[in-house]
């Protein structure tokens, strides 16, 4: 991992902006800046890495966490350092087409969340905002961010005796 400057990423890759074109991909929306918490940006940053790809001297471009990179782009200071993996290869447009598939595709099946699973982190993270510090007003507010309905409870069961 490198950390890199946030000025010193020139944008998303050329070939996988022109991918989105081909496609006709409207280009995804960028979350409103509350929706992570500026104490925890360094650490998403660090667990969930931009990939760069290096063309030059202190010049680089995304190719992998796009949307994060769009949105560290929309609402990061230029000089915010992002840790990083950091590719000083050169990379086919076969390779540049298949990292935007996997974060179209794979990332979804990956990391799919069920209504259930926004039910409990809700609950999780609001009584340990020491841990993940939030603005979530309401289980509903954080299953709409995430794109599920949000379950008005969770059902426990318990052991039949």
């Amino acid at each position: 991992m490198e950390k890199v400057r946030l000025s010193m990423i020139k944008g998303v890759h050329k070939e996988i902006v022109r991918f989105e074109q081909e496609l006709d991909l409207s280009p995804v929306k960028i979350p409103d800046p509350e929706i992570i918490d500026q104490s925890l940006i360094s650490d998403i940053c660090r667990y969930y890495p931009l990939t760069l790809v290096s063309v030059g001297r202190e010049e680089y471009y995304c190719i992998g966490q796009i949307t994060l990179y769009r949105w560290l782009a929309a609402h990061m200071r230029e000089e915010f350092e992002v840790e990083c993996v950091v590719i000083h290869a050169k990379i086919s447009i076969r390779e540049l087409r298949q990292a935007a598939l996997c974060q179209w595709l794979v990332s979804r099946f990956l990391a799919n969340v069920t209504p259930f699973q926004a039910k409990a982190v809700y609950e999780y993270v609001s009584e340990n905002k020491d841990v993940w510090p939030n603005g979530y007003k309401s289980n509903a507010d954080l299953s709409n961010k995430l794109g599920v309905v949000a379950l008005k409870r969770l059902i426990k069961k318990e052991a039949a005796e």
